[in-house]
């Protein structure tokens, strides 16, 4: 009989492979517009099957959902519409409890021995005397066996998956094993932190199931203890700019890292093309963080921007000339206004100053010399700007004007007095260049004796030298009487 099946089955496998050739593939588009695609192939092969090694497929016959959608397809072949596969008979399950199966384009029949009926031959036909009630009812699950353990895999760091193989479990029933399928098969891939449970389903041929074989596959990762290592860490720079630059840009290629954790960023503090002053030197430094958060700060260097020796002094512009200004006799100072002067230099110019400012008071009669110190941005200094200011004073040809000279004074005194003090007040005077002295040649408050008059000069000087001498008045004693008797007498003699 079974010899029989196998002819029949290696006849239905030619025709088909016959049929498939024949049919021109084209797409079928169905009630729920999906395609179907008919395969083409010579023969069915051999596959490996999970649990009975390298088995010979054989083409089945799978229905489309909407037959008439595909009623020309092929109708000259009288076989129903629907998609050509090669897959496992089914019968190797032995889904036919008391018989024989026989494969067909879609599926199996059960060939019931005497006595069985059913589609899988678990009917029985053969009534017991007496007996009025249905067979048992199998309410027994398959019982699995070798159920594979958990198990648990530490990866080094860099690796983030790893494959689980394992020998599938096995497993009895009284019914007989119709199929022993699992969620995932031997060789999946599982990640670092993602752990997945593989569950066995295990189904007896009266359709109970067991689901009790399930296990869990899990991947860890060992503690990163090691920095990234950095490569390529630029060197320090320094670069010397001319006397009227101060900065310089840097550029730079950055550094490279590896880790077997992976690298998450590689920062710094300062740009490629950073600008630096000369004397302000920059540190750059990188972090590079490897994916587990470890930190390598090796890598530093130094920008630095020097500048060349400055020898070259300010160049100065528009320094004022020497003046000298010629003064009315009354004046005696001058105030002396100019415009600073100007000054370049390469390295700039700090500042500018002078030891007079403009507005600067002279006196007739005295000068000064202004000197501008110009110091460049590197200290060096210019002081050829100097100039001289002096003050004049025209000519003094008039003599001082005196005022409110004593008159001259007479006294007489009585006989027995031979003295008198003569007091006065002083002239005054005026003079444009203003006066230097009053004096005289006797004091107010004199002792003038009789008879012996004396004339008392004031010689007044002015500023210049000049002196007026025209105030002068003469004090004079005279006793009583005398002067009388003489006259008389004279008067007597002369009649």
């Amino acid at each position: 009989m079974v010899r029989i099946v196998l002819f029949l089955n290696m006849l239905v496998c030619l025709t088909t492979v016959n049929i498939v050739r024949a049919v021109k593939q084209s797409p079928c588009e169905d009630g729920y517009h999906l395609n179907y695609t008919l395969p083409m192939f010579e023969v069915c092969s051999k596959r490996e099957h999970p649990v009975m090694g390298m088995l010979q497929t054989i083409p089945k016959l799978i229905p489309t959902l909407s037959p008439a959608a595909c009623s020309q397809r092929n109708e000259n072949n009288a076989i129903p519409p629907g998609k050509r596969v090669c897959r496992f008979s089914d019968c190797l399950d032995e889904p036919c409890k008391n018989g024989w199966c026989e494969d067909t384009m879609t599926g199996f029949v059960c060939q019931c021995i005497a006595g069985f009926t059913g589609q899988r031959c678990l009917t029985d036909t053969i009534k017991i005397p007496g007996q009025t009630t249905s067979p048992a009812v199998d309410a027994t699950l398959p019982e699995v066996h070798s159920c594979p353990p958990d198990q648990t895999f530490t990866a080094s760091v860099g690796t983030t998956t790893n494959s689980f193989t394992w020998t599938p479990p096995t497993a009895t029933d009284a019914a007989g094993i119709q199929s022993i399928v699992s969620d995932h098969q031997s060789g999946v891939v599982v990640f670092v932190g993602n752990p997945i449970t593989v569950t066995y389903t295990v189904t007896d041929n009266n359709g109970l199931t067991n689901t009790d074989c399930s296990f869990t596959l899990s991947v860890g990762q060992g503690a990163d203890t090691d920095p990234p290592v950095v490569s390529a860490c630029p060197a320090d720079k320094t670069i010397t700019v001319p006397v009227g630059t101060t900065t310089n840009s840097f550029t730079w290629t950055p550094p490279t890292a590896t880790d077997a954790a992976g690298i998450q960023s590689i920062v710094s503090d300062h740009q490629s093309g950073v600008v630096v002053s000369v004397g302000n030197p920059i540190t750059v430094t990188y972090t590079v963080t490897d994916n587990n958060g470890l930190n390598n700060t090796d890598c530093s260097f130094t920008l630095s921007v020097l500048q060349e020796a400055d020898t070259t002094l300010p160049v100065v512009s528009a320094c004022p000339a020497d003046k000298t200004v010629t003064v009315p006799v009354d004046t005696t100072t001058n105030i002396f206004i100019w415009t600073p002067p100007t000054a370049t230099d390469a390295a700039g110019i700090q500042s500018i100053v002078s030891d007079h400012q403009s507005g600067v008071v002279v006196s007739v009669g005295d000068s000064i010399t202004v000197t501008y110190t110009v110091t460049d941005n590197n200290g060096l200094n210019n002081t050829d700007c100097s100039f001289t200011l002096s003050v004049l004073q025209e000519a003094d040809t008039t003599i001082p004007v005196v005022s409110a000279c004593p008159a001259d004074k007479t006294v007489t005194v009585p006989v027995g007095t031979t003295t008198n003090s003569f007091t006065w007040t002083p002239p005054t005077a005026t003079d444009a260049a203003g006066i230097q002295s009053i004096v005289s040649d006797h004091q107010s408050g004199v002792e003038v004796s009789v008879d012996n008059p004396i004339t008392v000069t004031y010689t007044v000087t002015d500023n210049n030298g000049l002196n007026n001498t025209d105030c002068s008045f003469t004090l004079s004693v005279l006793q009583e009487g005398i002067g009388h008797i003489c006259t008389s007498f004279h008067i007597m003699n002369y009649f």
